[in-house]
């Protein structure tokens, strides 16, 4: 028997960041996602903002194919020292465990820098560079994007969102920090 696969596709939504770096990844996950509300019909699904792309996909997903579901996006829960929690935190060595809140402190960085009044080109350069002076630690990306489609600007506003993706040794992180966060 022929195994048919359903491919989505969101258009920019899936194509850019995480999905740039991880191609297929949020067909995938559209697929699981829709079978699921599919087979449970909740009336309220939950999901964290940590994976806010996922979450602007899903939610996108719920609109097209006009699933009956109130969508929450929960806030990110951290440790004491700011790094968003994960199951793959369990992954890391001790002192990569150490090095890994530097993408929370980076993001908090780049958001006061923003609100001062860098552009977000200027930001990113700063940025890449305290990266490249910490061993183990590699970024992948780091986006100011509309919150609404994920479209990048270059400027803050209260509608932004900053994402930030890197390794810690062979441990894949991802963070984000909203313009209106409290931190």
């Amino acid at each position: 028997s022929s195994q048919s696969q359903v491919i989505f596709d969101f258009g920019k939504l899936d194509k850019m960041m995480e999905g740039h770096y991880r191609p297929g990844h949020f067909s995938g996950v559209a697929l699981v996602v829709s079978k699921l509300l599919h087979i449970v019909s909740p009336d309220r699904a939950y999901f964290g903002q940590k994976d806010y792309q996922q979450f602007k996909i899903i939610e996108k997903l719920v609109t097209d194919l006009k699933f009956d579901v109130s969508l929450q996006c929960m806030p990110i829960k951290r440790e004491p020292d700011g790094l968003a929690m994960s199951s793959r935190n369990a992954r890391l060595a001790r002192d990569q465990r150490n090095k890994a809140p530097v993408f929370f402190f980076f993001l908090l960085q780049a958001k006061s820098l923003l609100r001062q009044g860098n552009s977000m080109k200027d930001v990113r350069t700063l940025i890449v560079k305290k990266f490249e002076s910490i061993r183990d630690v590699k970024l992948e990306y780091l986006e100011l994007v509309d919150t609404a489609n994920l479209t990048p600007i270059e400027n803050v506003s209260d509608t932004a969102i900053l994402l930030i993706a890197g390794y810690v040794g062979e441990i894949r992180l991802i963070d984000n920090l909203l313009m209106t966060d409290a931190y």
